[in-house]
Order: structure tokens, then C-alpha cells, then sequence
């Protein structure tokens, strides 16, 4: 974080280097510093920090994305000046491609009535579909990226790990920041990796494959799901039990789709609503061992949550 605070004269900057630490995915090391850095920065240059006509189209997209995407009203309005009287985006913007590619980015935040977002959203990605042949290497990767993945459509852990490629390719790259990122994001791939073999290791003492053989081996699948959702390592054990969850749901689609005789099943929807370990005597062996699953499973959710203080949640 002293980074961050070295720059703190520099208001703009300041949150470009935020926008950064974001994009590489190591902002869960800094999260209160980031949200005073930034609600200061918001509280004390709100009026000011988008007045001076100096400020770049690239500049005003970042800022105006990484306020937003921290919850503050960021008005649209500060895109108005690259605009035509009709509200029309200025051609001329078309030869700054940072300043594209980041509105484009930047658009994805609008909101129900923001004309000059969805206006921003058609005019770049009408333009940056163009412009990967007329760019650097380096740009069209970063271009095709983007329109293929917009930020705020991507898995964090997918965006930090593409975004190190292009931010290590940068000349104003900082190369403790980048150090710092490449040994974080091997460190936290390890424990997803062990987070992954737990969840072999239950579908393995389940004997899922050999006693449900018609149900699909999806925790992998399931565990990419919630990892996409949060990957920090303080939610190791929530990733692991809601992916067990998963596990447990595909298990049951598949069982209603195309397994289990409408009576066996009807059996199993009137134990699982009873909630009680007698009522699985009533059960065929499959979904006997199911049901077991079931309840395993919100018995490990009630625990983790009881740890967290929040049982009401279960």
C-alpha cells in the first residue's frame, strides 16, 4: 500500500494504480486501503477530478470504472465532452485506442437510462472491431481479449491471469507490483488445487461413479463455477462446500432426467421434504445414498456457518 499512498498527490493516478492492483487481482490484500484511499479521494475531489479539459478520454474511463465498480455515483456525465451536439461520440476519439478500449470497458458499468454509455458501448465496439488489423500486436491481443471477454462479464481469476500478460508488456510497469502478483497467483492456484482434490476425494468415498454410474463427474465444473464467484483464500472452505453442493444438484437433474421411475423418485422428494434420517428405509439404494449426500452436505453448510455466526442462513 505504499504505492498507493506515494501517489496520493496525484488523485488520478492514484486510482489508475488502484484500477491496476484490481485488474491483477491481488486487491483482497488491500481492501481497506483501497476503499479509504478511494472514498477520500471521492469525498475531497469529487467536483475537481474531472474538470480540467487535459484529462484524457482513457484516463476519465478508468476513473469513472473503478468508482462505480466500488459503488460510488460516478455520474456519466463525465463523458459528455466527447461528445458531438447530437451526442454522438467524436470521430477523432477512433485514433486513441486505449481511450476505446477502456470506454468500451468502462460502458459495461451503465445503468437504465444512461444514453451516453449505451451510445459509448455501440461506438466502440462497432469501432475496436476494426482496428485489430490496423494496431500493434500488442494492442490487437488486447483488443480481441476484450470483445471476446469484457471485464465485468469475466471470472476474476481468468481476467487477472490474461491481464498480467499485457501488464508485464507495459513500459510503465511496476516490477515489484508484477513480482508480487505472478508469486500471489501461484500461491493461491496451489490451494485451489487442493481445494480440487478434496472434492475428488469426495466424490471417491461416495462412490458416486460406481453406484451412480448414469450421474456425471462434474465437481471440477461445479468447483470453476464458485471460484468464479469468489477465489480469495479466506473462502476456502465456502468454495468447497458449495461445490459439493453442485455436485449434489447435477447428481439430482441427472437422476430426474433420466433415471429414476416417477414412484422411486416421488418417494425420494416426500423423504428429502421430511427431512428425516428414518425416512431413507422407504428409499431405493441410489437414492438412499443421495439423500445421505443431501443431508451431509447442509449438515457441513450449517457448520461453516455457525463458525461465521450466521446459522440463520442455512
Amino acid at each position: 500500500m505504499d504505492m498507493l499512498m506515494a501517489s496520493a498527490a496525484d488523485p488520478i493516478e492514484n486510482v489508475k494504480l488502484v484500477d491496476t492492483v484490481l485488474r491483477l487481482g491481488v486487491s483482497y490484500h488491500f481492501e481497506n486501503d483501497i476503499e479509504n484511499q478511494l472514498d477520500s479521494i471521492f469525498s475531497s475531489h469529487q467536483n475537481d477530478l474531472f474538470s480540467g479539459n487535459d484529462l484524457d478520454l482513457s484516463s476519465t474511463s478508468v476513473v469513472f470504472r473503478v468508482f462505480r465498480q466500488h459503488g460510488f455515483k460516478m455520474s456519466c456525465d463525465v463523458f459528455n465532452k466527447y461528445t458531438d451536439t447530437d451526442g454522438k461520440f467524436k470521430e477523432a476519439l477512433m485514433d486513441d485506442v486505449k481511450g476505446m478500449l477502456n470506454l468500451y470497458e468502462a460502458a459495461f458499468l451503465r445503468i437504465h437510462g444512461e444514453n451516453v454509455l449505451e451510445e459509448a458501448l455501440a461506438f466502440t465496439t462497432a469501432n475496436l472491431k476494426s482496428l485489430p488489423n490496423k494496431s500493434s500486436p500488442y494492442l490487437a491481443k488486447q483488443i480481441e481479449n476484450a470483445l471476446d471477454r469484457p471485464l465485468n462479464k469475466c471470472p476474476p481469476r481468468l481476467a487477472a491471469r490474461t491481464y498480467v500478460s499485457f501488464y508485464e508488456e507495459e513500459e510503465s510497469r511496476n516490477e515489484t507490483l508484477l513480482k508480487f502478483e505472478k508469486l500471489d497467483f501461484n500461491r493461491v492456484q496451489i490451494l485451489h488445487k487442493q481445494e480440487i482434490s478434496q472434492l475428488a476425494r469426495f466424490w471417491e468415498e461416495n462412490m458416486f461413479s460406481s453406484k451412480l454410474p448414469y450421474a456425471r463427474e462434474r465437481y471440477v465444473e461445479g468447483y470453476t463455477w464458485i471460484n468464479s464467484l469468489f477465489y480469495e483464500p479466506r473462502y476456502t472452505q465456502w468454495r468447497i462446500v458449495l461445490s459439493k453442493l453442485l455436485v449434489v444438484i447435477s447428481i439430482l437433474d441427472d437422476t430426474f432426467d433420466a433415471y429414476g421411475t416417477p414412484q422411486e423418485l416421488q418417494r425420494f422428494i416426500d423423504a428429502l421434504t421430511r427431512w428425516e434420517i428414518a425416512a431413507l428405509d422407504e428409499l431405493q439404494d441410489y437414492t438412499q445414498l443421495i439423500c445421505k449426500a443431501v443431508v451431509a452436505v447442509f449438515d457441513e453448510i450449517d457448520e461453516e456457518a455457525r463458525k461465521d455466526g450466521r446459522s440463520d442462513c442455512v
